[in-house]
């Protein structure tokens, strides 16, 4: 059976809808821990095409601003996402 990269991203971003928090402001995305980075970056920009993603891998230095348009996708060293992404 053949599957392309696209299918598979749109077929994710379906099933894995958001979990909303603070009555809306923010929101979750907990069926993306352990995809890979790439893959859950495609599923939140394909429901949220203005967010900004952003890779945040090991010892990676983060600012503390609170900015509800980007999602901190916190990973290991392969690229596996190991929390769950939030916005904010």
């Amino acid at each position: 059976m053949y599957f392309s990269y696209r299918d598979t991203i749109t077929e994710l971003s379906k099933r894995l809808q958001p979990e909303w928090h603070r009555g809306g402001e923010t929101c979750s995305w907990q069926g993306l821990v352990g995809k890979h980075f790439e893959v859950a970056k495609a599923v939140i920009l394909a429901q949220y095409p203005q967010m900004i993603v952003e890779d945040c891998g090991q010892d990676v230095f983060e600012t503390c601003d609170y900015r509800i348009e980007r999602v901190r996708i916190y990973t290991d060293h392969k690229h596996i996402v190991r929390e769950v992404p939030s916005s904010g």
